[in-house]
């Protein structure tokens, strides 16, 4: 007599448990793929504005130091529209794509006297004004 045999380990094909299962763990390794790479793409173009708002701030610091050593004075800079005191420089205003204060200051260089200047703060705000660059530099008015 012919013995029957069962192969049960050999069955061929997958079942629809183990598809399922497969489905289940392909979907959960694409969504945090894709979340990965929004914010990726999130932090470059918000790296992308943050470099447009230094580069403006930049810019306008040249030009104001360019209006001073023109005029020999920064009394022209207080009237501008742009011009803002040291404790509102941080105030978005959707009007304006930067904001600048001046402030008289003094530097000590050793071994050297004083020397007297003015402090410009640029301020650029990017983001809809949530975010923003601020550039301070020292004109020395001599």
């Amino acid at each position: 007599m012919r013995s029957i045999k069962t192969y049960a380990g050999s069955e061929e094909g997958v079942t629809l448990i183990e598809v399922l299962v497969s489905l289940v763990i392909l979907s959960m390794f694409v969504v945090v793929l894709s979340q990965v790479m929004g914010v990726s793409v999130t932090q470059v173009f918000s790296s992308g504005e943050r470099a447009k708002a230094v580069a403006l701030a930049e810019k306008k610091t040249e030009r104001i130091y360019a209006i001073a050593v023109q005029t020999e004075t920064l009394d022209e800079l207080y009237s501008a529209d742009e011009y803002s005191s040291m404790a509102d420089r941080l105030t978005y205003d959707e009007t304006l794509d930067y904001k600048f204060c001046l402030v008289e200051s003094t530097k000590s260089v050793e071994g050297q006297d004083d020397i007297e200047g003015t402090d410009v703060t640029v301020v650029t705000f990017y983001n809809n004004g949530q975010s923003y660059v601020e550039i301070t530099t020292f004109l020395d008015m001599r």
